[in-house]
């Protein structure tokens, strides 16, 4: 086991799930460094460091844990410019197909599924007792809320946002910089971004 400090990026709640899914696969807490650009936190017992990402985390792992997408996403680009090394984090009691891809610095938190053939893109979140079923391909910075179902076949563009317990039928696209709100159920493909909500999903006025 490696003993190398990792840093979480992001102090809030989502940083608790992530540091826990890491404590839950055997790491050891004093290895779990937090970092948030906002003074005075804590986390895991211990003050926060500032700023979030510095240049003494080069050749550092880091996982940014943000729940926002466009904010996950620059922190990460901020890491990476600094020289740290993404990581991807599974929680061990999330069921991940050996057939399934999953790129640098996601989450698969407690109880969510990845099927084979999925492919899950950078910086995306599967959240508690989420669905990626077969042959999903998902792209950047992505969030898949707890209870969210995704149908075999769907693709997903970047900055998707799938609210908590939302379904999209199988072999459905949606674009990027789509909102789909809690409990939304999409029947068929959206080309356009925006907040879609309800049952079927429908674009929300703005």
């Amino acid at each position: 086991m490696r003993t190398d400090p990792i840093y979480l990026i992001g102090a809030g709640g989502h940083g608790r799930v992530v540091a826990g899914a890491l404590l839950a696969a055997g790491v050891d807490a004093a290895t779990i460094v937090v970092r948030d650009g906002r003074t005075g936190l804590t986390m895991l017992g211990r003050a926060v460091l500032t700023p979030e990402v510095t240049e003494t985390m080069a050749g550092r792992r880091f996982h940014v844990t943000v729940g926002a997408s466009a904010i996950r996403a620059r922190l990460h680009s901020a890491a990476l410019s600094a020289g740290a090394i993404p990581i991807t984090v599974i929680h061990p009691a999330a069921v991940v197909s050996a057939d399934a891809m999953l790129e640098d610095a996601v989450l698969v938190a407690a109880t969510a599924v990845v099927a084979p053939g999925a492919h899950v893109g950078t910086g995306t979140i599967v959240n508690h007792a989420a669905v990626v079923d077969h042959e999903i391909r998902i792209g950047t910075f992505c969030h898949i809320a707890p209870n969210a179902t995704l149908g075999g076949g769907v693709t997903l563009g970047d900055r998707v946002m799938v609210g908590a317990g939302a379904v999209v039928l199988p072999n459905l696209s949606v674009a990027s910089d789509v909102t789909i709100g809690a409990g939304a159920v999409v029947l068929r493909s959206i080309g356009e971004a925006g907040i879609w909500i309800g049952n079927p999903a429908r674009r929300l006025a703005r």
